[in-house]
């Protein structure tokens, strides 16, 4: 199963949650076209 996650800028603690994925090898992708901020895709 592969869920994707999808964090909007305007989020006052977007940055503290992208840290977060990263700090645990959540790759994300920048998107500033769309609504979404940063997407990060992961499998179970």
């Amino acid at each position: 199963v592969q869920l994707c996650v999808g964090l909007p800028q305007y989020d006052p603690l977007f940055s503290n949650k992208v840290e977060l994925l990263h700090r645990h090898n959540m790759p994300t992708t920048s998107d500033t076209t769309g609504p979404d901020g940063a997407r990060s895709s992961f499998t179970i």
